[in-house]
């Protein structure tokens, strides 16, 4: 499967349906909302990592020149200050 294109920060509206899913769903009604997916929004779900990501591994909101990423082993420092730039570069 291929990447989709990136939302840049606007997610679409299955995307919301999704982060309420996970978190207030039972495992079948998470397998129920994945198999009524279409096949490109299985692969945003898939690729977006505003989706995965803990609400502290994203950017802070605002003006900034430098983000500290203070974090034990396996917090996903690596992934979140790997996105940025990339997010950064398609948005701009």
């Amino acid at each position: 499967m291929t990447a989709p294109p990136a939302t840049h920060g606007t997610l679409p509206s299955f995307a919301v349906e999704w982060q309420a899913c996970v978190r207030q769903s039972s495992p079948q009604e998470i397998d129920q909302f994945v198999n009524q997916l279409t096949a490109r929004e299985a692969a945003i779900l898939l690729y977006e990592w505003p989706l995965w990501a803990r609400a502290k591994q994203l950017p802070p909101p605002g003006d900034w020149r430098v983000w500290l990423l203070l974090a034990g082993r396996g917090f996903g420092k690596t992934r979140a200050a790997a996105i940025l730039p990339i997010e950064t570069a398609l948005v701009s």
